[in-house]
């Protein structure tokens, strides 16, 4: 058998342009490591997650208009 036929030709060159891409070293010594959104592990008082569960609930909530009509009422 013979094997294929490879086209030996140029090769394209490591890097194009003047600043050459290097990976970041987070290691010690190396480069700051950014900043993470780490909202969803914060262990977020009784009363605000509370409230943010009874908005979530009222926006799920279809309630009839006939209904609804009464939820704003004078005092």
């Amino acid at each position: 058998m013979t094997k294929g036929n490879k086209k030996i030709g140029k090769s394209k060159p490591k890097h194009s342009g003047l600043f050459e891409n290097t990976p970041r070293n987070y290691k010690i010594g190396g480069n700051v490591m950014h900043k993470r959104d780490v909202t969803r592990f914060v262990k977020w008082p009784k009363y605000i997650v509370l409230q943010r569960q009874k908005r979530i609930l009222y926006q799920r909530l279809n309630v009839p208009a006939v209904i609804h009509q009464f939820t704003n009422t004078l005092s």
